[in-house]
């Protein structure tokens, strides 16, 4: 393949390209069998905000009775 051919190919690609929007990942875990159904713990990410959000759902989680660990 030459790499004109390369190229064209690559770009190609970008026209096919799923859209990841909010109904593409709403549908993704019944793909997978809906593994969340029986996850028991809750992993919280982003940028900001980790802090106050994980004290906050300690706090929601114990006083529910639950037991609570964080790492």
């Amino acid at each position: 393949m030459e790499y004109h051919e390369t190229a064209d190919y690559l770009m190609s690609l970008r026209r096919r390209r799923p859209k990841h929007e909010t109904e593409t990942t709403a549908k993704m875990p019944s793909h997978f069998k809906n593994p969340q159904a029986n996850a028991d713990f809750v992993q919280v990410a982003g940028s900001n905000g980790k802090g106050s959000t994980t004290c906050m759902l300690e706090s929601v989680l114990r006083t529910a009775g639950l037991d609570v660990g964080l790492s």
